[in-house]
């Protein structure tokens, strides 16, 4: 509904320029004095519309339009035209376009070309037959506006030129137009990508459309680059790497979640997304990452590894995760802070699921893994006080040392499992 008031005004224009002109016989100086006249732009429009005017003077006409920067007028003329006439126009522009872009222009005049590009892409399909290389129109018209695009991204943002379109956005209708032609350069500048900002550029255009081979390319991208840098691998590439939800870069993720050299917020992301992504998948992963040690990050990635393991597996693997815990690692000595711990895994996971899980518990008791059996021991005592002291009762005498489980200092797990059936037995 927009574009028919526009479209009128343009005609009219064109017509009363059309009148003006007459007959007249006009040449390339005439031409080159309208941009300094009044209504020049509109007499350039007009001459440009006349399919009657040589084809060489047309195409100096919009030479001179381009280099005014009047795109309204250079579109005008394709909306007006029809048939052969509109084909014939839409193969000037591109063809004056990919001059400009790829020989010796003013920074403006390759500006104008590519603000008339991202307008030109939308008739793409109208680019039929060969250019003088023997490449297919349409294909040549794509790549060269792509190729100007990447390399002005390329650039110092201060030293970009600046279309009336943003320089995004005309790769993104290159894409539009032609998606497999324009996603090979976008994917071959991100594979060749220098810095993150410039991966993250490419992978962002990249992500605006639908294609299941682009997702491919990208992934293999991020992934080459995760790889290069690795352990330092920015979150915000970890952050587009959970968005692709390619499963090999999750895996990897998952992986990078246990080298402590790897930014915390990277690792964290990592994390969640095998949670929230890879479901059963993850399992595998988070044992790993229960069975490593990270006294740096006071282990609280062995915490949450604990909490989506059971959240992913249930009591079919509460097992499995139990039995991960290391015997060897750090723990928290102080105070009563790794019982708070146990406390929190046992009451808030396992406490709505406390009939499912007790043939799990009460079997791993008397599990070799010291760690194991203290998890098995305090859930226990929680979940089941009427009868902890029987099943506790084979713990009596383990003498295991248990940090950090006792506010009077040093403890054992036998001295646990001893006071909570004292205790019972004075219920």
């Amino acid at each position: 509904m927009a574009s028919r008031p526009v479209r009128s005004r343009l005609s009219v224009i064109l017509l009363a320029a059309l009148t003006l002109l007459g007959g007249c016989t006009l040449d390339e100086d005439d031409l080159a004095r309208w941009p300094q006249v009044a209504e020049g732009d509109a007499r350039l429009a007009a001459y440009l519309a006349d399919d009657s005017r040589p084809y060489p003077l047309r195409a100096q006409a919009a030479g001179h339009l381009l280099r005014m920067g009047e795109l309204d007028h250079l579109m005008g003329v394709v909306k007006t035209a029809e048939g052969a006439q509109r084909a014939a126009i839409i193969d000037l522009y591109a063809t004056m376009i990919t001059n400009v872009l790829t020989k010796m222009h003013t920074p403006e005049e390759q500006a104008n070309a590519a603000g008339l590009a991202y307008y030109l892409l939308q008739h793409t399909d109208a680019l039929t037959g060969a250019a003088p290389d023997g490449e297919p129109k349409d294909a040549r018209f794509v790549d060269v506006v792509v190729d100007w695009c990447l390399a002005e991204l390329k650039k110092p943002e201060a030293e970009r030129a600046t279309p009336p379109r943003r320089i995004d956005d005309i790769v993104l209708a290159a894409l539009v137009a032609r998606p497999q032609i324009a996603a090979t350069r976008v994917l071959d500048r991100m594979r060749a990508a220098a810095d993150a900002p410039e991966l993250l550029g490419m992978n962002r255009i990249l992500s605006q459309i639908e294609d299941p081979e682009v997702r491919r390319g990208q992934a293999t991208h991020l992934l080459g680059y995760a790889r290069k840098v690795h352990p330092e691998v920015p979150p915000e590439v970890a952050a587009a790497m959970v968005q692709n939800r390619n499963p090999t870069l999750l895996h990897y993720l998952l992986d990078a979640a246990r080298d402590p050299r790897v930014p915390r917020r990277t690792r964290e992301a990592g994390l969640i997304a095998a949670g929230r992504l890879l479901k059963a998948d993850a399992l595998g992963g988070l044992v790993l990452l229960l069975r490593a040690d990270d006294p740096a990050n006071d282990n609280v990635f062995r915490l949450n590894a604990l909490d989506y393991a059971w959240d992913i597996g249930g009591a079919a693997r509460l097992a499995d995760a139990l039995q991960a815990l290391p015997p060897t690692g750090t723990w928290w000595p102080e105070g009563v802070q790794f019982r708070a711990y146990v406390d929190s895994f046992c009451d808030q996971k396992l406490a709505p699921a406390k009939d499912d899980v007790r043939p799990v518990l009460e079997r791993l008791v008397d599990d070799p893994n010291w760690v194991t059996r203290a998890y098995a021991m305090r859930c226990v005592e929680r979940l089941y006080p009427d009868d902890a002291a029987a099943l506790l009762a084979p713990l009596a005498e383990d003498e295991t040392p248990l940090p950090g489980f006792s506010a009077d200092g040093p403890t054992t797990i036998g001295a646990h499992a001893r006071a909570v059936i004292e205790a019972a037995r004075k219920r």
